[in-house]
């Protein structure tokens, strides 16, 4: 006979936990939240490394036409004044700084592209305004872009038949370039600061 032996500890019922899924509902927005926090910081940062000018269209004119700083010395000495006989643009923004060339307007790279149209308006309904002449530091990255944009904007106008009389070009080597030609260049400045380029020709220590 086989006897049963009664244990001296009470017997519990284990029973599963089925929570509702609106038990779910913080810990999934939650993750969502994080996840999509995360997709936010990963794109901001790439159109942080992205450069300021991926945003517009490539510029088709790949050698715009250009003005050496001694022509454009040349037309100031003449009595050809910016505003009237020609438009300086100066395109530097964060860099905007130990002065800029007698006349010039400034207007930023940066945000230059929307302008374009306005742009054009003003110098075809002059009746002097006909070159437009854009310069940066150097005229190697922004003001050849800059002149190459409003260089196919002129194409466009002038193949809807529009009569064109408005040109753009860039001055070579910039302001840099500018300022390297001596005292003869630096009298046509406004707001000359010798410690800066002197700084600039020392590699910024």
């Amino acid at each position: 006979m086989q006897r049963i032996l009664s244990s001296p500890f009470p017997t519990f019922t284990i029973e599963r936990f089925h929570p509702p899924l609106s038990y779910f509902g913080p810990i999934l927005r939650s993750s969502f939240q994080a996840s999509m926090t995360a997709q936010s910081s990963t794109t901001t940062q790439e159109e942080t490394l992205k450069p300021w000018h991926a945003h517009f269209p490539a510029p088709r004119t790949t050698s715009p036409n250009s003005l050496t700083r001694e022509e454009l010395l040349g037309k100031l000495k003449a009595g050809e004044k910016g505003g009237r006989e020609f438009l300086l643009v100066d395109l530097r923004r964060d860099d905007f700084k130990g002065g800029t060339i007698s006349s010039s307007l400034n207007l930023p790279a940066q945000t230059l592209y929307p302008s374009l149209p306005t742009l054009y308006n003003l110098c075809a309904h002059s009746e002097t305004t006909r070159t437009v002449i854009f310069y940066c530091g150097s005229s190697s990255g922004r003001g050849t872009r800059a002149a190459s944009w409003f260089a196919d904007y002129i194409d466009d106008v002038a193949a809807s038949g529009e009569e064109v009389k408005v040109e753009s070009v860039i001055l070579k080597a910039g302001i840099k370039g500018w300022v390297a030609g001596g005292e003869e260049y630096i009298e046509w400045m406004e707001g000359f600061e010798e410690g800066v380029w002197k700084k600039e020709a020392e590699g910024g220590k």
